[in-house]
């Protein structure tokens, strides 16, 4: 009989808002239950912050800090949830209706530290997600690889950890619903950007022609000229 040795549950709502531009800061509370063994549990509370800078070129920069405040008992000691400082890059990339965004990760506490890089490939109009990535901590190195499925404002994803020599395998499943329509994804962050700079590029252009056009009908050099160009968006 195989014996679980750690079991991990979360439960955390979020919030974010625009502070400057294309600068985000964001909030996450959560409840994290644990049991360990199959036999002792505990649950704390816990608070996650969250700089995000999302610039024209597609590249996303976030830092952050999480574990605020937690403290978690499973006998008699009392021990904090550790302090952990992320740092994260990530970059999109589209070839047609095709999208891939690859990010790398430095995630540090007291006395831990890990580096990851990881990849999610989309096709556009198509609510599934492929996901896969490398993780490299202090004395375990892990791969990752899973799906995921983003259905209107609802994100589900689950994934699958297989260490790089030994240990044992882990899986995780979150499920996720925004409350304003996402747009953090890469098809849909290109398709409503670009649509949306299109409409309003076409809408420039014509109206520049149009008043073009007006004074060349009624500048005295072209009065003779009522032949004209036309251009069809």
């Amino acid at each position: 009989e195989n014996l679980v040795f750690e079991k991990d549950y979360m439960l955390g709502g979020g919030y974010g808002t625009r502070i400057y531009k294309n600068i985000f800061l964001g909030f996450k509370a959560k409840y994290i239950s644990s049991t360990l063994a199959e036999k002792y549990s505990a649950s704390t509370y816990a608070l996650d912050m969250d700089f995000l800078i999302n610039t024209p070129t597609r590249y996303i920069f976030r830092i952050g800090v999480e574990n605020f405040g937690g403290s978690i008992k499973y006998l008699s000691a009392k021990e904090y949830l550790p302090n952990f400082f992320i740092a994260e890059i990530s970059k999109y990339f589209n070839f047609r209706d095709l999208f891939l965004s690859i990010g790398f990760g430095f995630r540090k506490s007291k006395d831990y530290s890990s580096t990851s890089i990881a990849g999610e490939f989309s096709v556009r109009k198509f609510p599934l997600r492929v996901l896969g990535g490398y993780k490299k901590g202090v004395n375990l190195s892990r791969y990752f690889t899973g799906l995921g499925l983003l259905i209107e404002n609802v994100y589900l994803s689950c994934s699958f950890e297989f260490p790089s020599i030994l240990g044992s395998n882990g899986m995780k499943i979150s499920f996720t619903y925004f409350f304003t329509t996402p747009n953090i994804f890469p098809s849909d962050y290109n398709n409503k950007y670009d649509i949306k700079n299109n409409q309003k590029l076409k809408k420039d252009i014509h109206s520049n022609y149009i008043d073009k056009t007006k004074e060349k009908k009624f500048s005295p050099l072209h009065q003779k000229n009522e032949n004209y160009d036309v251009i069809i968006f």
